[in-house]
């Protein structure tokens, strides 16, 4: 059995972090000392491994507490979920880098930033500008 402090040490996160995913009902301890404080046991950290991948990959807490109350359904349906919420992400900002780089043309500015680009390791052609943009 494992302290919080203990956990929270071997895991990166803080005992605060620790004690709201307890009141969020996703990580509790399985055990209390005779002191009252709460022990964790092996079955209890694999589980918060399971949480922290997910928050991790960006899953927000609530949608992690449902998948923990019907864990047969699996984690795939949360883990798609994200996948389309990455992709509306990526679209938005790729939006916002074209309406940047159409300010910045609109304004003659990439004349003076072509050499400073280039040697940005290809930055300009990630970000979609092209030979006609600096013309």
């Amino acid at each position: 059995m494992r302290t919080i402090s203990q956990i929270a040490g071997m895991f990166g996160l803080s005992r605060s972090t620790l004690l709201y995913y307890d009141a969020a009902g996703l990580f509790s301890a399985s055990r209390r000392s005779a002191a009252g404080y709460r022990l964790y046991s092996e079955e209890d950290l694999a589980r918060l491994k399971e949480i922290r991948l997910l928050r991790e990959l960006g899953v927000p807490v609530e949608k992690i507490r449902k998948y923990l109350l019907w864990p047969k359904e699996g984690a795939t349906p949360i883990l798609l979920q994200r996948i389309l919420a990455i992709n509306d992400q990526i679209g938005v900002l790729r939006d916002q880098q074209g309406t940047i780089l159409t300010l910045v043309e609109a304004e003659g500015l990439l004349k003076g930033a072509r050499r400073h680009l280039k040697g940005k390791a290809g930055l300009g052609r990630e970000v979609g500008i092209t030979e006609e943009n600096y013309r």
